[in-house]
């Protein structure tokens, strides 16, 4: 009978240590300022220019977006997140500015397109931690791209790989259909 009982609870304190955990994600979900979740919203669309653009392997204007995209990044209002939550997106930031920094220097797609799978990584997190966003979005991975796989954000279901553009444009598999606000 003892043991009956200690198994209960250890299954109940299991259960709401669980369920306190899930609770802590969504209330750090809701405390995201709207004008932070606006301005990382506003990223991400230029992000899927770029992801476009290296879909049809055209380097030149991935380039070109990936200016644009680090303007949208400078504008994101961080100032009223908590503490914690500002400091992993500086972090973030400082990735994502450096990793597109080297997507413009590199003179040739394969280069640009190492950069956009590490832009990609970290924008992902990012997206996972401070969304939902205002708009749709789709993880996709493709096992192929690059030398270890790699995967990108979509706003629609239908695959055009970043990675390998027009030589397999539909190598994807959609991973999570990440939650949006609408």
């Amino acid at each position: 009978m003892n043991r009956i009982l200690v198994v209960l609870l250890m299954t109940a304190a299991i259960f709401f240590t669980a369920h306190a955990g899930n609770t802590g994600a969504e209330d750090k979900a809701k405390n995201i300022p709207p004008e932070f979740r606006s301005g990382l919203t506003e990223a991400v669309k230029v992000y899927y220019e770029i992801t476009q653009a290296f879909a049809a392997d055209d380097g030149k204007t991935a380039v070109e977006k990936t200016a644009a995209f680090k303007k949208n990044l400078a504008g994101i209002k961080a100032g009223s997140l908590s503490e914690e939550m500002q400091a992993g997106w500086n972090q973030q930031l400082g990735d994502l500015q450096k990793e597109a920094d080297n997507l413009v220097a590199a003179k040739e797609l394969v280069g640009q397109r190492t950069a956009f799978l590490q832009i990609s990584e970290t924008l992902i997190e990012a997206v996972k931690v401070y969304g939902p966003l205002e708009i749709g979005t789709y993880l996709y991975h493709c096992p192929m791209a690059l030398t270890s796989g790699g995967h990108w954000l979509t706003p629609t279901k239908e695959v055009a790989n970043p990675y390998l553009g027009k030589e397999m444009p539909t190598c994807g598999t959609l991973v999570e259909d990440i939650e949006s606000k609408n």
